[in-house]
C-alpha cells in the first residue's frame, strides 16, 4: 500500500530478517504464493522483521498487466453470461505478448485479436 503498487503486481523479493530464523522449501512456496513474490530470502539478524522488494522490473510490471487483464476477461465473461466451458476470442487494443498463451489459457480463448475497444466474442 506504501508503494502504491496493485495486489495482482507480482514483485520480485520478500527478504524475511532473524536471527534464528528458518525457511523451510514449504515455508518459502507460502510466501512466495500468499506474498505475490517470485523469491523469498532470509537475512541473518537481530531483529525479526520483513522487508518487501518493490522496484518493479519491465517483465513484473507485464506480468501484472497480464494479470490485470485476465481479471478484466473473467468479468466481461461473467457480465455477458458466457459460460466456462465456452470457448471465446478476445479482442483488445494491446495486451503482453510475452504473456499471450498464459491469458489464453487462464480465460479459455482460443486466440486474441487485436481490435479499438476490449471485448470478447463467443465461437
Amino acid at each position: 500500500k506504501e508503494a502504491q503498487i496493485k495486489l495482482r503486481q507480482p514483485l520480485s523479493e520478500v527478504m524475511v530478517y532473524g536471527k534464528d530464523v528458518e525457511l523451510t522449501e514449504d515455508l518459502q512456496k507460502l510466501l512466495r504464493e500468499e506474498l505475490n513474490v517470485k523469491k523469498a530470502t532470509i537475512m541473518i539478524g537481530k531483529e525479526l522483521g520483513v522487508k518487501l522488494i518493490t522496484e518493479l522490473t519491465p517483465e513484473l510490471k507485464e506480468e501484472g498487466w497480464a494479470r490485470d487483464l485476465i481479471r478484466s476477461i473473467q468479468e466481461m465473461r461473467k457480465q455477458t453470461g458466457t459460460k466456462l466451458e465456452e470457448k471465446i476470442t478476445v479482442e483488445l487494443p494491446d495486451w503482453p505478448v510475452k504473456f499471450e498463451l498464459e491469458i489464453k489459457k487462464a480465460v479459455l480463448a482460443d486466440k486474441i485479436e487485436k481490435a479499438d475497444e476490449a471485448g470478447i466474442k463467443r465461437l
